[in-house]
């Protein structure tokens, strides 16, 4: 196989895994066998964090295991929405910064062009 054919093969491998990935919670703690676990009561809508898990990066997880550090990676709970004293939603004091969706006005003289937003 040369080197073309090889790297076609790849982009229609790694479409494959995308199209193929867990996209919903339920499915993915069904997949663990964690659907009847504390960590199931604790999930997130999707409208919040959405959830995207590769079949290669799912089968790295442990099954049974709610707190296996990959899956806990992923997993969108209840804990994402506490806040944290001392974090903030804005860390780089950018808010302010946003004239325009898609153009950050921070330093004088210099903006940044979001090219893709959303």
């Amino acid at each position: 196989m040369d080197s073309s054919t090889q790297q076609l093969a790849a982009v229609a491998d790694w479409q494959q895994v995308l199209a193929a990935a867990v996209r919903d919670s339920a499915v993915l703690l069904r997949r663990l066998q964690l659907e009847d676990s504390e960590l199931a009561s604790s999930i997130i809508t999707a409208r919040e964090f959405p959830l995207l898990v590769p079949e290669p990066f799912l089968a790295k997880m442990r099954i049974g295991d709610a707190q296996d550090p990959l899956l806990r990676q992923v997993l969108p709970v209840q804990d994402e929405l506490d806040k944290a004293a001392g974090f903030s939603l804005d860390p780089l004091g950018e808010l302010q910064s946003n004239v325009r969706p898609g153009l950050i006005h921070k330093y004088q003289g210099r903006v940044l062009l979001l090219a893709a937003t959303g």
